[in-house]
């Protein structure tokens, strides 16, 4: 269904321990650079209670998994996420920092071998880009798609054209290596997106503590230490006065407590058990979940275009709005399907201009704002 060209690079470029420390060492320093990254440390103990005896204990400060055991890998991968930002907001960021490209490292590997290149990270922790080519979207409006192996062939066109750009092209210039580095970065979020859905859907305890480590919140309640898309949630709160952060937690915290009571009730006591389709009130919370996310993206998609027209670093507002959209395309593609209209056809048509003087940001806040009935530049700051 999609309509944008098959390498988003540019049309032009192809291209805790919060809970306990991570297994292994190399992994270990993957978080431990996310950690830098955050406003506080990542070494205090949660609000919750969490027990691998279940989650009824769910507290008013944060979430307690059913078992931190069945959410270390998506943290890990959330916080291999965290530790790429680093390094592409650092001061001394350049082409090396890229590590080459996704075929100079194992995938094979569970463990980052250099934490210090974002190939390693991308390919080698926890099993990342498996998990990201694996992944299939299992939204209705796109349901089987081969969305997760679209994510990573950007992701690594993004990392070989990145590692290849010469020193002389600008950091933020089209093709240079702030542009390809959104283009990994807004990827993974793409996929985070797509795996909190995936995992809340499956109906079992496990899966769904692995929805909640894929949204990245941390689990002892803490705002200010979200990773990944929650913490873009808190972004967009931040700046639109709106509360998606708190009100995604509390919806996956009342959703874990139904999902268990259902599952109890149907004599399946077991981590993997579980019960498809879901329960209506279970369902119900999936979609407002997924519903909210949608909401957050549409308004980075606008945020990112208020910026441009503001003229700040509007090369790199235009690759980050390509890279929000091409997060939501599938579902307002649905969307014209079932409503007659054409908003994905034009705001693709914007978006995929590489050149931000010619891109007109007003057609596609229409669009959006057509869509998911919100308008940016009236919510947000």
């Amino acid at each position: 269904m999609n309509t944008h060209p098959a390498n988003p690079v540019s049309a032009a470029h192809a291209g805790t321990a919060a809970f306990q420390r991570l297994r292994r060492g190399a992994a270990r320093a993957a978080r431990l650079l996310a950690c830098l990254v955050l406003v506080a440390g990542c070494d205090s103990e949660p609000a919750a209670t969490p027990t691998d005896a279940g989650n009824g204990g769910q507290s008013a400060a944060g979430y307690a998994p059913f078992s931190l055991a069945n959410l270390q890998s998506q943290q890990a991968r959330v916080g291999a996420y965290s530790a790429i930002g680093a390094i592409r907001k650092a001061a001394s960021f350049s082409a090396a920092d890229f590590g080459d490209d996704c075929t100079s490292w194992s995938p094979a590997a569970t463990e980052s071998a250099d934490p210090t290149k974002i190939a390693s990270l991308y390919i080698e922790t926890a099993s990342l880009a498996a998990k990201v080519a694996g992944r299939k979207d299992d939204h209705a409006w796109n349901v089987g798609a081969a969305i997760g192996a679209e994510i990573h062939a950007d992701i690594c066109a993004a990392i070989g054209a990145g590692s290849k750009t010469d020193a002389a092209t600008a950091k933020d210039a089209v093709g240079g290596i702030g542009w390809h580095a959104q283009v990994v970065d807004k990827s993974l979020q793409h996929f985070f997106y797509q795996s909190v859905f995936h995992e809340l859907s499956a109906g079992a305890r496990k899966n769904w503590d692995e929805a909640v480590g894929y949204f990245g919140a941390d689990l002892g309640g803490d705002p200010a230490k979200a990773q990944g898309i929650a913490a873009t949630t808190r972004s967009r709160d931040s700046g639109c006065k709106t509360t998606y952060h708190a009100s995604i937690l509390a919806k996956m915290k009342a959703g874990a407590v139904a999902l268990d009571a259902a599952l109890t009730a149907a004599g399946k006591t077991g981590n993997e058990d579980a019960l498809v389709p879901l329960p209506a009130d279970v369902q119900g919370i999936v979609d407002d979940v997924d519903r909210m996310l949608r909401e957050v993206f549409a308004l980075s998609v606008a945020h990112e275009l208020i910026e441009l027209k503001a003229g700040d670093n509007p090369t790199i507002k235009l690759i980050e709005a390509r890279m929000y959209w091409r997060i939501l395309e599938p579902f307002v593609l649905g969307w014209d399907a079932d409503h007659g209209t054409s908003h994905a056809a034009t705001i693709a048509a914007e978006l995929d201009k590489d050149a931000a003087a010619s891109l007109d940001p007003d057609a596609v806040l229409a669009g959006l704002e057509a869509v998911f009935a919100l308008n940016a530049e009236t919510i947000c700051d």
